[in-house]
């Protein structure tokens, strides 16, 4: 699909019917993109941000969310009347699973030192594209195409998929995976409908542990003691090895991998996070268990398989959805854009967190 721009009307995200391209990075956009690009299946929420972070000093808002994750605190009035709201309810952030980073000679991978770069939400397939052309301060050039989804046949799943190509060399490339839930929060001044949103404020560890390739963590949510359970697995090319396996902190868990690149020769990994979350009163055992039985559901089916079932999903649903459109490509847009975020919500029968989900990502978006 070919996306074009309008000389008429600025848009912060080129046109396309089926797709929102972001094809130039924009510091004073980033946390609007990150709405706009946001993935999720009506259970699980992932706002899209970078997988290595956003970049330093650039105003953003991470956030993974679980529909019935939330905070309840009373409501004070200074005069009540029949039928006021006697709780509030907060959707809470949870652990970010989507870490990815890239180290190149002591120089991380990143916006600053790329020559091309572009994103493009694939409506018609639910994907999450990336490419980036990067170069090093002594020329080295990589190539890197992320995919990433939320699975709408798989609730609790999220899936990466991150090839790596050396074009003008051979050698060593660091790779951390981390599952982070100490990430800051974000403060709008003057709106107190956001608040100060910090999940180091709503989440309290109850354990974590790092595994082969992967981790897991276990938090209960404060306000409902509700137990959230996180947990990821990491499938490495061949020539890729685990250099450390003690990479954690309260909070953090990361995993080193030493890749060894061949110049031309494209190198694949694949990350599966899975997200459960259990009342107050459940088993700790039982969730994590649950967890990890889904986990390796996922790692046993494989990323191809899942993408292809991801793929007919959507396409199953929009042939359903009868939403056709001529003319001005940006009307049509939206309206997918719409859909693409309610509809597979009220398909699955949930409504619970629409509101807050919306609320929180339009809050959000500067």
């Amino acid at each position: 699909m070919t996306a074009t721009s309008s000389s008429a009307t600025p848009h912060i995200l080129a046109l396309a019917p089926w797709h929102l391209p972001d094809l130039n990075y924009q510091p004073a956009h980033y946390m609007l993109k990150e709405t706009l690009l946001s993935i999720g299946n009506g259970y699980l929420g992932s706002r899209g941000s970078f997988e290595e972070g956003a970049p330093a000093g650039v105003s953003h808002c991470e956030g993974t969310y679980l529909n019935g994750v939330f905070s309840s605190e009373p409501i004070a009035y200074g005069e009540s009347a029949h039928a006021f709201a006697e709780n509030n309810h907060k959707m809470l952030q949870v652990a970010n699973g989507k870490v990815l980073k890239l180290v190149l000679d002591g120089e991380s991978v990143d916006i600053h030192g790329a020559i091309s770069h572009q994103r493009q939400l694939d409506m018609h397939q639910g994907v999450l594209e990336r490419d980036l052309l990067w170069q090093s301060q002594s020329g080295k050039q990589l190539k890197i195409h992320s995919k990433r989804f939320v699975s709408q046949q798989h609730a609790n799943l999220l899936a990466i998929e991150l090839t790596i190509t050396a074009v003008n060399f051979s050698g060593p490339l660091d790779l951390f995976s981390a599952l982070d839930a100490r990430y800051p929060g974000y403060h709008k001044a003057g709106d107190p409908r956001v608040g100060e949103m910090s999940i180091a404020d709503t989440l309290s560890l109850v354990q974590q542990q790092l595994s082969h390739n992967g981790g897991q963590m276990l938090h209960s949510a404060k306000g409902s003691g509700t137990l959230v359970a996180a947990i990821w697995q990491d499938l490495l090319p061949p020539d890729a090895r685990c250099i450390t396996t003690n990479e954690q902190a309260a909070n953090l868990l990361q995993q080193h991998y030493l890749l060894q690149l061949v110049a031309g020769k494209p190198q694949q990994l694949h990350k599966f996070v899975i997200y459960c979350h259990a009342g107050a009163t459940s088993e700790h055992s039982r969730l994590t268990q649950q967890a990890a039985s889904l986990l390796q559901q996922a790692c046993s089916t494989g990323f191809a398989t899942l993408l292809t079932e991801q793929q007919q999903w959507w396409q199953s649903f929009w042939q359903g959805a009868d939403v056709s459109f001529d003319g001005d490509l940006h009307h049509p847009r939206s309206v997918y854009r719409h859909v693409f975020i309610v509809l597979p919500l009220l398909k699955q029968g949930i409504s619970s967190g629409l509101k807050t989900f919306c609320d929180s990502a339009r809050m959000r978006s500067g």
